[in-house]
């Protein structure tokens, strides 16, 4: 919820409808907002520990993104979706288990118009609540190879050596 709360803060407009809305079998409360970067509307389950059960995100030509530091050019419109089909309690804790992505973008440049579709199925196999990450060795950088690409911007600026990201 951390990035839907910080979206929701830099929201120019921001609504709630009074009524709850049927998605996916679930009750839910529908949020809809506009922000510098993206128009969106998410649908949250109260009876799951109100997840985002659906959630529509549009970009259009002229507004920005990134933290506002681009700006999309105008004639492409990008669309999000996300699907929750399942969700799994986990020690008292509602966790989504299984989902559908989806992307579309549409170009239209010198009078031609170009399109890319994505669909994408998630699925959580296992989960963890409170892992012991020491034991784990979770966050030890060891195991990324020599060698390994940091892209920054589509660009490759940094590469892995010796147990940090260096400039290539």
């Amino acid at each position: 919820m951390g990035r839907l709360t910080a979206r929701a803060g830099s929201a120019e407009e921001l609504t709630v409808r009074r009524e709850k809305n049927p998605v996916n079998s679930h009750d839910c409360f529908v949020i809809s907002g506009k922000a510098k970067s993206r128009i969106y509307t998410v649908w949250l389950d109260p009876s799951c520990d109100y997840n985002i059960v659906h959630a529509e995100f549009k970009r259009r030509g002229g507004i920005h993104y990134y933290g506002g530091n681009r700006l999309l050019k105008k004639g492409i419109a990008m669309d999000y979706s996300l699907d929750v089909n399942r969700f799994r309690q986990i020690d008292g804790a509602w966790i989504p288990v299984q989902a559908t992505w989806k992307y579309h973008r549409t170009m239209k440049e010198y009078g031609n118009s170009y399109y890319s579709t994505q669909k994408c199925r998630l699925k959580r196999t296992k989960v963890t609540l409170s892992p012991d990450f020491d034991a784990m060795r979770a966050f030890e950088p060891d195991e990324i190879p020599n060698g390994t690409d940091f892209p920054k911007d589509g660009v490759r600026d940094l590469i892995w050596r010796n147990g940090d990201a260096v400039p290539t």
